[in-house]
Formats: structure tokens, sequence, C-alpha cells
């Protein structure tokens, strides 16, 4: 899923039944038929897929404000991101 990345938030907090959500939110903008402009919405990156993506959101910052390729898993999580070169 191409989308252009705007921002990434990180997250670091208690979940209601004890655990702890840990990773970072993509806000990303995309085309979309049924809207006029582009839509906006949030994708959440766990800090598992962080580990096997060998990535930190260090690496993921330089990547705000292009364009860049969302791999998505069958649930719609978030599982890679690539940045995506404009020719």
């Amino acid at each position: 899923m191409k989308v252009y990345l705007v921002g990434a938030q990180p997250l670091d907090f208690p979940s209601k039944d004890g655990g702890q959500i840990k990773g970072v939110n993509l806000m990303c903008n995309f085309k979309d038929d049924n809207v006029y402009g582009e839509r906006a919405d949030q994708k959440f990156l766990s800090d598992i897929a962080l580990k096997n993506l060998g990535i930190t959101i260090e690496d993921i910052l330089p990547m705000l404000h292009t364009n860049v390729e969302l791999e998505l898993n069958f649930r719609g999580k978030v599982i890679g991101i690539t940045p995506v070169s404009e020719s």
C-alpha cells in the first residue's frame, strides 16, 4: 500500500489488561476514490514488528514527508515499510 508518511508517534504505555503497548503509530495520507483530496489514517507498527524488521523509530524519521510502501498482513497490520523512489 503506497502512502505519504506525514508523522510517527512513539507509544509506550500500559494496556487496560495489564500488558504493555509499545511501538510506533504511523500517520499516513493516501489516495481514496471516495474522498476529495487524500484520506488520512494511522497504522500501528509494534515493537515486535520493528525488531523483526531490524529497524527503530530513528530509521523511520528520515522517511517522514516521503512516499513509502507499507506491507500489510491479512489482518491489516503493518509488517514492512520501504521507501519509494520517485522516478
